[in-house]
Parts: structure tokens; C-alpha cells; sequence
């Protein structure tokens, strides 16, 4: 499986207002064609490199209005041409610059934009009954700023969903209807795949968070908690795109102790694998391991201001997914200062499963794929084992446990009995993890 990994297209206005939208503009669209360009010399010379999915973590417009989505939608078409994926193949989320605030700002005195006191309480009521309460008779006047605000993304969303393969949204007592396209999911039954898509700017309004304190709602992650870790259980891999980085999120939902529902944590025990941007540069980030059960890769801008160097930097990536030999690789790629696009840091391999290196020994009978596999997904043993045996086996299969400790049967329900009972032998399992559960405590640099 290989994902189109981009971010931060930061679309301009495609009817400019001033001289320097109108050059963006035209350098948004140069840069495309250009990365078009490489992309077919690169699929050509490397077709196991074509991607499979397109994903576009965030900000694809410049102030989430009608003219800059009507470009973006073209320019994200000729993307997906390029790689020869239709729409059903392209997975987005909002950013911070797809929120449509414009009506609700007003100049500080010294420079810069601030919330206007009257949105501000009328915006933070409507929020916090969306991430808080369920409610199918919602205030009509909330339903009208949570729409304001994200409507015209979600609405670009729309566009590209078909009915072909099903894009599943929230409840509508979860999300109201006119804003279900901000976050949801689909489910590709081809790679037995499920790409979810959160929303992590529900709060990032100016002055209204310090930034550093954004939400995906514990309401909405228990939901889509409850619907993605039964898929996952069963062989599906997961991936979880957002925009801002993690290190944003809320202590409220990244405290790892709350004894209702530990957002951070539930959110990386489904995934197997999390994509985000927002934070620009012409280098993707080095992938961190998450609570040794998910891979975190930063995506830098597709098109984003480098505030230091006063340039437009340009960066994407592609990610090739093994998950039977449990394992990715990416490829990164940058704009040069001659306009092309090149391949930037050497190409490199990443385990997908934990620093924990546990063994498992298996019978001969059983497939040698299994072979030094192990998925930390669950406290309870039996169904962390089984999710083994559905990846690389089927549902034809499934693990008992036995009476001495450290031993279970592989067991076949076929009639044939293609895999006879026998033991399979999982080594230091009790010492690698105390209590027969693994650490929930997150590791890497994100969150600090």
C-alpha cells in the first residue's frame, strides 16, 4: 500500500484581492504542474511506487472561501490524475485556515486580528455543547456559527465523496448535519484499510486557545473509538490523519490518566499509523513510535510561508506500508530553489511494531510470515494474539489458551484441518510485559 502523503496547501484566492494572492496564485499552481511532472517520470521508471491513496493533512485553503476551494479542488484533481486515483481515493482533513473567520475578526490596535468579544462567547457556547454533549435539538444559533465557521469546508469535502465506496459520517447527535463532513471515515475493503478523519480545529481561533490547545472532543473519539478498534481487532490497518500536531493537544484530553476517557491514548490504540501537518518546513519529520502501538509521521507544506527565510517552501512524501512484514518506508521530496522537484534525503525504513523485542515460535505447519510478529493492540492477551492470525491467516484460525502459562493452541476450524492443533510458544512474554499488558505511557517527542 503506498500513500501520497501532502499538507498545507494554503490555496489563495483564485480572484485575487491584492498583488501578492495574485502571485501565490500562480506559483500554487506552477508548483503542482511541476510535481506532476515529477511524479509521472517517477511512477514510470518505479510503478511500485504508483500511490494507492492520496492524503491531505489540513489547510487546504488560504481563509476557507468559495473561490480558493473551487482552485484547490482543481489542482487536487490533477494530483490524484497524475497518480491515477479517482476522488474515492483521496482522504483530507481540515486546518486551521479552512475555519471561514473572517466576519468574526477585528484589527487589534497594534497590528494583527483578534475575535470580536460577542462571536467569541457565542462561538465557545456552540463549541463546547458540540464536543461535550449529545444533542439532537441543538441551539439554532450554535448550529449557525459551527456552520459559519466550517460549512464551506465541509461542503468541499462532499464533493469528492462518491457512492461507491461509503464515507461513513458521525451521528448527527454527535456532529450536525451541516458541518459531517469536517470528520469521519471510510473503510477499503481491497487493503483492508480504514482511513479515519478527525478534526482538530475545533478550538484554534485567534486568541480564543493559545494555540497549544486544540480538541478533537472526547465524546466524538469514544464514538469512533468504539467503531474503528473492532475493525482493527480484526486485521484491518488504520490510519488517522489530523492537522495539527499532537504536541497541540489539549492537557484535557492528552492526560493519560483520566478515568473517563483517555483521548491521546485511544486515539493512537486504533491507529496503526497517524498522519498530521501544520507545522511548515521543507523536511518531513522523522516518524515516532506512539505508545509502542502507532507510527507518527509529520508531514512539512505542500506550499507553506517560511516565516524565517521569507520563501514558500514545498515538500511531500511517499509512504509505502507492509504490514506483513510490519514495516514502512518513505520517500521524500522537495521543491528546489530552481523550481523542480527532487528527492531529498535518502529513502528509509521503519519497524512499525514496538522497541519491545519479543519472540514468538511457531510450529513448521504455520505460515513463516508470522515468524518475530508481534501486535501490542490489546491488554487481553488472547484477542492481541488473535489479531496475528487474522492478519496473516484468516478467520479460519484462532488462538486458545492453555493451562500452563506462556503456551497457546493455534487452532483450525477447517474442515480439513489444513494447520493441525498445535503449541505456539511465545517467549519473555511476562517479562517484556509486566501484568500481561504493555505500557500505555507514550513515547517519542510528542506530546513533551
Amino acid at each position: 500500500m503506498i500513500i501520497l502523503s501532502i499538507a498545507d496547501l494554503h490555496t489563495p484566492a483564485v480572484y485575487k484581492e491584492t498583488v501578492k494572492e495574485c502571485t501565490q496564485s500562480v506559483e500554487l499552481q506552477s508548483t503542482v504542474r511541476y510535481f506532476n511532472r515529477f511524479m509521472s517520470e517517477l511512477m514510470a521508471k518505479e510503478p511500485e511506487w504508483i500511490p494507492d491513496y492520496l492524503c491531505i493533512c489540513g489547510d487546504i485553503a488560504s481563509k476557507a472561501k468559495g473561490e480558493e476551494y473551487q482552485l484547490a479542488k482543481e489542482l487536487i484533481k490533477q494530483l490524484a490524475k497524475t497518480c491515477c486515483l479517482s476522488d474515492d481515493y483521496i482522504l483530507m482533513v481540515p486546518g486551521n485556515h479552512d475555519m471561514n473567520v473572517s466576519g468574526m475578526l477585528e484589527q487589534k490596535e497594534h497590528g494583527g486580528y483578534k475575535l470580536k468579544e460577542k462571536d467569541k462567547d457565542a462561538y465557545l457556547s456552540a463549541i463546547n455543547n458540540l464536543l461535550e454533549t449529545k444533542s439532537k435539538k441543538r441551539k439554532e444559533d450554535d448550529v449557525k456559527y459551527i456552520s459559519s465557521i466550517f460549512g464551506a469546508y465541509s461542503d468541499f469535502r462532499k464533493e469528492f465523496i462518491n457512492e461507491s465506496i461509503p464515507y461513513f459520517t458521525f451521528p448527527p447527535e454527535y456532529i450536525p448535519p451541516a458541518v459531517a463532513y469536517t470528520c469521519g471515515y471510510k473503510v477499503f475493503e481491497k487493503n483492508k484499510t480504514v482511513f479515519v478523519e478527525l478534526n482538530s480545529s475545533w478550538f484554534d481561533l485567534p486568541k480564543l486557545s493559545a494555540r497549544n490547545a486544540v480538541r478533537f472532543g472526547d465524546l466524538h473519539i469514544q464514538w469512533l473509538y468504539n467503531e474503528i478498534k473492532e475493525m482493527k481487532q480484526r486485521g484491518y490497518y488504520v490510519v488517522t490523519m489530523f492537522h495539527h500536531s499532537l504536541r497541540y493537544l489539549d492537557l484535557a484530553e492528552y492526560q493519560t490518566r483520566d478515568p473517563q476517557f483517555p483521548v491521546y491514548d485511544n486515539i493512537i490504540d486504533m491507529s496503526d499509523l497517524c498522519l498530521s501537518g501544520h507545522e511548515h518546513g521543507s523536511k518531513s519529520k522523522e516518524p515516532d513510535m506512539l505508545g509502542n502501538t502507532c507510527q507518527y509521521i509529520l508531514n512539512g507544506g505542500f506550499y507553506s510561508p517560511d516565516a524565517h527565510n521569507r520563501v514558500m517552501e514545498s515538500c511531500a512524501s511517499l509512504i509505502k506500508i507492509d504490514p506483513y512484514k510490519e514495516q514502512l518506508t518513505i520517500r521524500r521530496f522537495a521543491k528546489g530553489t530552481d523550481g523542480q522537484w527532487h528527492e531529498g534525503r535518502e529513502a528509509k525504513t521503519y519497524s512499525t511494531l514496538s522497541h519491545l523485542k519479543n519472540e514468538i515460535i511457531l510450529p513448521s505447519a504455520v505460515s513463516p510470515q508470522l515468524s518475530n510478529m508481534l501486535f501490542f493492540d490489546s491488554t487481553d492477551k488472547i484477542k492481541l494474539y488473535q489479531r496475528i492470525v487474522l492478519r496473516y491467516l484468516g478467520s479460519d484460525y484462532k488462538i486458545l489458551e492453555t493451562e500452563r502459562a506462556g503456551k497457546f493452541k493455534l487452532q483450525s476450524t477447517l474442515e480439513d484441518n489444513i494447520i493441525p492443533l498445535r503449541y505456539v510458544i511465545f517467549l519473555e512474554m511476562e517479562r517484556a510485559i509486566p501484568n500481561g499488558r504493555v505500557g500505555r505511557r507514550p513515547c517519542g517527542r510528542f506530546p513533551p
